[in-house]
């Protein structure tokens, strides 16, 4: 897959469609694999990116990539997707891939036709900080990888992460003038059981843009990575219906642009 190494591509029947997926975090495709496959069975093609520095075993990779790389990487599979010739493109994303989702969604020179988030802090009361789920995430992949002490690098390892982390949330603060210039569509799904962010922040970005373009969703019973929670059923049928609703050639019929 030519300049999107690492990347997986869901072939559906529909060639009307295409939909771009983005991972979180410390994540991968693997993030959003079931939710590509369910879409692939609804006809839909799919390509979920991998950001560099992530899917690796090894934890100093990660930091290896940077929020402007991941920017480019965006705009590369934005690009790759719209050489297909799709009649309507889509982009969500995960958690951090949410706030690359929301800024390519404010961009006017990008043919997307909507998109949103799932569980992802694009407008906070207070800062990113999910150290402590990273100490962990981080202490099992070096000793799984290195088999020695942690505790030796805990301390610079986690240095590295607040400067990551830093540029990601000075990246979160640079989207709000935008969000308010947003012109197409977006998805909002948040869980409600959302161990790494609050999921109060959510209800402020709804309130915070258009009634007319936004599809606000919360799920009592999920957990952050809702693309892989047991009970996503819903989710799933509630992004359907977004997509069916906002693609310009519905399903059993024509219906006008938005």
């Amino acid at each position: 897959m030519d300049r999107l190494e690492g990347a997986r591509f869901y072939q559906g029947d529909d060639s009307e469609v295409g939909i771009i997926l983005l991972h979180a975090y410390t994540g991968s495709p693997m993030d959003v694999n079931l939710l590509a496959n369910r879409l692939k069975r609804e006809g839909y093609q799919v390509l979920s990116p991998l950001f560099a520095g992530h899917g690796s075993q090894n934890i100093y990779d990660l930091f290896e990539g940077n929020i402007e790389i991941w920017q480019q990487q965006t705009r590369d599979a934005i690009a790759w997707m719209t050489q297909r010739d799709y009649r309507d493109l889509f982009l969500f994303g995960l958690s951090m891939g949410g706030l690359l989702a929301s800024w390519a969604l404010c961009q006017d020179d990008f043919a997307l036709r909507a998109g949103g988030i799932f569980n992802s802090p694009v407008m906070t009361q207070r800062p990113i900080n999910i150290q402590s789920a990273f100490d962990q995430f981080a202490q099992t992949l070096y000793q799984n990888k290195f088999a020695s002490d942690y505790q030796t690098v805990r301390q610079d390892i986690l240095k590295s992460h607040r400067a990551q982390i830093q540029e990601i949330e000075s990246f979160k603060e640079s989207l709000r003038p935008l969000m308010s210039q947003l012109k197409r569509p977006y998805f909002i799904a948040q869980s409600l059981q959302d161990e790494l962010i609050n999921p109060n922040d959510a209800a402020i970005l709804a309130q915070a843009l258009p009634d007319n373009l936004v599809a606000y969703h919360e799920y009592p019973e999920n957990t952050h990575v809702i693309t892989v929670n047991p009970q996503r059923s819903d989710f799933e049928k509630d992004l359907l219906e977004f997509i069916d609703q906002n693609r310009s050639q519905k399903k059993g019929g024509y219906h006008e642009s938005i």
